[in-house]
């Protein structure tokens, strides 16, 4: 669960890699323009990054939680939104990402069982296996 950057208009979602968001369904979340919810991802994005290449931990270095929490708290604050607002928009584009994801793999295994590659079994295997995180879905 990374912050979220700029649109990235591939995929469920328009999710394109770990931790970016497309900007325009969080606009679409907040009921808030395209071009303000850029102008704002920008704004935040730029306020979190350490004044000097050596100055600061890295942001990578962060605490997961924690560097949501303050990308939120500024995204939140350059919006002129509540922070549980944003992070309920966030949280929801999340949901929809991966309830895509898991819809696209469904598909997949099913065409596997179809071809006799896997077994009903398999799939719901790897199924719970996505839903536990292991596979990059659901959360640990």
């Amino acid at each position: 669960r990374g912050p979220v950057g700029g649109r990235c208009p591939a995929g469920p979602g328009g999710h394109r890699g770990r931790g970016r968001l497309d900007a325009a369904a969080l606009a679409t979340k907040l009921g808030l323009t395209e071009a303000k919810v850029r102008a704002a991802l920008a704004q935040a994005r730029a306020a979190e990054k350490p004044p000097t290449p050596t100055g600061g931990a890295k942001p990578s270095d962060a605490d997961p939680a924690a560097r949501e929490k303050a990308h939120v708290t500024a995204l939140a604050k350059q919006l002129g939104v509540g922070e549980a607002k944003v992070q309920a928009a966030l949280d929801a584009i999340r949901s929809d990402r991966e309830a895509g994801r898991k819809a696209e793999l469904s598909t997949r295994l099913d065409a596997a069982v179809k071809a006799a590659t896997l077994s009903a079994a398999d799939k719901a295997s790897v199924l719970k296996a996505f839903d536990a995180g292991v596979l990059g879905g659901g959360r640990p």
